[in-house]
């Protein structure tokens, strides 16, 4: 099986996934056979597109697939983009299976239940024989009529409520050029099957945006068939969605979102990148926090982030970038004192960048204690780390275990500390010790 350059673990911005992913589903994503292939294009960038229309010599590689909880199943095909997965999730493949991008880990995009717009839909007629939309507005489709064909004319928007629930096999002809394309948006009751027919078509505008099939809550199952090329947007994301053995035997052209997905080989799907909401700055969820450890241990910064990936990280040390720190942790193995100070990361992506807070490493270390006579008396020499708390103590007989505190110190300001012990003077033997609490 051939996989990827790298794998980055990310947590994605939890948001609507409609349309944002050629294949995006709670569950499992099921690829069987050999053949299918995920690119991408841009219907309104003429360097990914002709006329608005999808152009194999100008193709890219965003044909991303992302699925929350589900198995991945790849069998031998090749995706030309990344794969998105959520902690749970997981993929396998075959010999010939290949993920031209990036594979990301805690993936937590939203699906969230499609509602009717709000609008005429009481007093909506319902559509009857062959339909040729004039005049933008709502209309119904129930079980009397769920197989005549749907035309819409230039710069014309459709609403239209599919109250059937026997299987849905229109004609659709949608008219108008790039710029004024009729559009039809499809409001399915459940189950149902999308039997299209061969010559349901985009005329002369080829863009997804302009046929859009919205699955509410009581859509639960959606079969996609018709031998034909489908230009359009499936987003049903309480629904099952299969394209079954030979049901369409031309490219599939825009998006497919449901609670799962099964396809078979022998189909092309091209992502139109135009779909993809604009990207959103990194969001810093999780900072990085002040930290406290031992001399020679190990500690790790850790800052967790929303937006759209990729993200690139760079860690501060006192506001001065630390080399080759680039991922979104920051692992200091065996700290030294001079490891102590003020960290930070900042974290980018395509939209822009943002700067974490800062977090302060306190390195802590045993106090140092030298003891010297002075004029006869001793004198008891102690550095230690400024801010901690210490208490000397002392006794006169090394084998019992009653120690006695001589001083204490809170917050200790400086280095050195000196204190003179009068009474140790007059002692023949005594013995010092300093504790750090």
């Amino acid at each position: 099986m051939k996989l990827l350059l790298g794998i980055i673990s990310v947590a994605m911005l939890t948001e609507s996934v409609s349309a944002h992913f050629a294949l995006a589903a709670r569950g499992n994503i099921v690829l069987n056979g050999n053949g299918v292939v995920t690119d991408s294009w841009n219907s309104t960038d003429t360097n990914f597109s002709t006329s608005g229309a999808y152009d194999a010599g100008k193709t890219s590689s965003n044909g991303s697939i992302a699925s929350v909880s589900g198995i991945v199943t790849l069998g031998n095909h090749v995706i030309k983009g990344s794969l998105f997965l959520g902690p749970t999730a997981n993929y396998t493949g075959g010999p010939g299976a290949a993920i031209t991008g990036q594979i990301y880990t805690n993936f937590n995009g939203a699906f969230p239940d499609v509602s009717i717009p709000v609008g005429g839909w009481s007093s909506a007629p319902v559509v009857s024989g062959t339909n040729f939309f004039t005049v933008s507005g709502y209309y119904r489709i129930d079980s009397t009529n769920a197989a005549y064909p749907i035309v819409v004319n230039a710069g014309i928007v459709v609403n239209l409520n599919v109250t059937s629930t026997a299987n849905y096999t229109p004609i659709i002809i949608i008219h108008g050029g790039a710029t004024n394309s009729g559009s039809a948006n499809f409001y399915l009751n459940g189950p149902q099957v999308l039997n299209l027919k061969p010559n349901t078509a985009l005329d002369a505008s080829p863009r997804p945006t302009n046929l859009r099939f919205y699955g509410l809550p009581s859509l639960t199952t959606v079969s996609l068939n018709g031998n034909f090329q489908f230009v359009g947007i499936v987003y049903a994301p309480n629904a099952d969605l299969s394209v079954p053995v030979g049901a369409i035997n031309q490219p599939i052209i825009g998006s497919l979102t449901a609670n799962s997905i099964s396809m078979n080989g022998g189909m092309v799907f091209h992502y139109d990148e135009a779909l993809t909401p604009p990207p959103v700055s990194a969001s810093i969820v999780l900072q990085p926090t002040n930290r406290m450890v031992q001399l020679g241990s190990n500690v790790t910064f850790t800052a967790s982030v929303n937006g759209i990936p990729p993200f690139q990280y760079q860690w501060r040390f006192n506001n001065t970038n630390i080399s080759g720190a680039t991922s979104s942790t920051y692992l200091i193995p065996s700290v030294t004192v001079s490891n102590q100070g003020v960290y930070s990361v900042t974290i980018s992506n395509s939209a822009g960048g943002v700067i974490s807070s800062n977090a302060f490493l306190t390195v802590k270390f045993p106090p140092l204690v030298s003891l010297q006579l002075s004029a006869g008396v001793p004198q008891l020499n102690l550095n230690g780390m400024v801010g901690s708390n210490f208490v000397a103590q002392y006794c006169t007989d090394l084998t019992a275990s009653n120690w006695l505190d001589l001083f204490s110190i809170t917050n200790f300001s400086g280095n050195p500390y000196q204190f003179v012990d009068p009474d140790g003077a007059t002692q023949p033997t005594r013995f010092y010790r300093v504790l750090m609490q």
